[in-house]
């Protein structure tokens, strides 16, 4: 049986322009980008767009497995978006990374409830330096008070994640841990829920960058959300 991934891709507009650049970023991934991406074979396409952390957009993408990337339909993804000619000219030529995971059980979910499709109009990700033995460490946290801790900050889905290999399209600058979790409101206290995770997680994350936004793709489900977003309230 395939093991799913959770793919996390994310990239920052050209210095200095993010804002003017984000409408028509919008507009290409919604028009454009998705379809192609789930013509190819994902099962799920999201893209948040941040309020805190690096970088400025966040795609989250879901696969049933690590042969997406090896099938005919990938391939001719790969041909179709290499003569794009809506791409933006800043993609690729930008920051941005691309990051491959799988997930982690800490209560002895099965790999159908982890993997469920991602829907939460916000995101928070923490990324963190692991090896097998701090993952198990932190999945026993999550079990004890971790999830606990999350849901009372308003998280509805919550994930543990293990990177795998590089993505075949693109290189990881991410350490090979992350949790993220999914919420129909901010977050509460943002990345600064961090200061209540036990030392061993705070250490590991260290300064590397988190990453907290709303949902851009598909539409936000909150109409108060969607009325408040520049470029979405009509």
């Amino acid at each position: 049986m395939s093991t799913p991934i959770f793919y996390i891709v994310e990239l920052d507009f050209p210095e200095g322009h993010a804002e003017e650049s984000f409408p028509g970023f919008y507009s290409w991934y919604a028009s454009v980008h998705s379809p192609h991406l789930y013509e190819g074979g994902f099962t799920v396409c999201t893209s948040y767009k941040r309020t805190e952390g690096a970088m400025q957009m966040v795609d989250i993408y879901q696969a049933n497995g690590w042969d997406i990337f090896t099938s005919g339909p990938f391939a001719r993804y790969l041909e179709v978006a290499a003569r794009d000619p809506w791409r933006p000219d800043y993609i690729g030529k930008t920051p941005n990374t691309r990051t491959p995971y799988h997930h982690v059980a800490w209560r002895g979910q099965d790999m159908e409830e982890m993997a469920r499709p991602l829907e939460a109009d916000w995101v928070a990700v923490w990324r963190f330096d692991a090896d097998a033995n701090l993952i198990a460490e932190v999945a026993k946290w999550m079990a004890a008070s971790g999830e606990t801790l999350f849901r009372d900050a308003g998280a509805t889905d919550i994930r543990l994640l293990v990177k795998t290999r590089e993505s075949p399209t693109g290189s990881s600058i991410r350490p090979g841990g992350a949790i993220c979790i999914g919420c129909p409101r901010k977050p509460d206290s943002g990345l600064g829920l961090s200061a209540k995770f036990p030392d061993l997680l705070k250490a590991a994350i260290g300064d590397t960058p988190g990453f907290v936004g709303w949902r851009t793709f598909p539409w936000p489900d909150d109409a108060a959300l969607r009325a408040s977003l520049p470029g979405l309230g009509q």
